[in-house]
């Protein structure tokens, strides 16, 4: 009973990673598909929190979590005061410590959820959190598949009618977005096949196609930061893999 509870929880870990690849590339707040994201993050929420004191970080993050938390709760605290306007404006009376409560509800449903996944990501053990990255490969999969299908339009790299915001690349909205999360992506691919699998040819061509992609959406910043930071990995790596044979000697 103990193991099928575990694989559950391994495998909605795994779920949310890979539809927050899919879908979470929106660049506007209040979309359907980040409050799918947020609903389906619930239950990760919940458990991440009440696992802090025993999960498995250090001193200083469960503080520092606790820290976040206690600010975030500090912008709804109902302490009425009047915040002073810009030149030419009225001064705005609020209800709460936060100036605007609705844009700090958006930003907090934005971060705690994010916050609390990472909590619970570590109830897993170490080798648990890296067979969870087989999620992100399969996540990058998926964009590299869909954003082939879209390049392969003639004259236009867009699909619409499918998610609520036009996908310019891969799965997300805009070349920035993607390249932000193949920066995300390159040192997670470099640990899985240069020390997980140990695969370093297959680690290369994974790199080669995602750069190329950068390429092909026009992202020349992304591409040229991807790849640098693509081989500083490989060379790290292979320098944490060299140093216990230099100790040996």
């Amino acid at each position: 009973m103990g193991a099928l509870k575990q694989s559950l929880h391994f495998y909605y870990a795994g779920v949310v990673i890979i539809l927050a690849l899919m879908i979470g590339g929106g660049t506007e707040q209040g979309l359907w598909s980040d409050h799918l994201l947020q609903v389906i993050l619930l239950p990760a929420l919940i458990m991440g929190l009440g696992n802090l004191p025993a999960c498995r970080l250090s001193l200083l993050a469960k503080v520092a979590t606790v820290l976040v938390l206690l600010l975030v709760a500090w912008q709804f605290a109902p302490f009425p005061r009047t915040w002073q306007g810009m030149p030419g404006m009225d001064a705005i009376q609020g209800r709460f410590y936060s100036p605007a409560p609705g844009r700090s509800l958006q930003s907090a449903l934005v971060l705690v959820p994010v916050l609390g996944f990472a909590l619970y990501l570590s109830r897993f053990s170490d080798v648990d959190q890296m067979r969870l990255l087989r999620f992100v490969m399969v996540g990058a999969a998926i964009n590299v598949a869909v954003g082939a299908v879209q390049l392969s339009f003639s004259g236009s790299a867009e699909i619409a009618n499918i998610l609520p915001y036009t996908l310019r690349a891969a799965t997300f909205a805009n070349e920035n977005h993607f390249s932000a999360m193949v920066f995300a992506i390159v040192p997670l691919t470099a640990f899985f096949y240069l020390v997980r699998v140990e695969r370093t040819f297959s680690y290369l061509v994974v790199v080669t196609i995602l750069v190329f992609f950068l390429f092909a959406v026009s992202s020349r910043a992304g591409m040229a930061i991807s790849l640098g930071l693509a081989f500083w990995c490989l060379f790290w790596f292979a320098v944490q893999k060299a140093r216990p044979r230099k100790l040996l000697m």
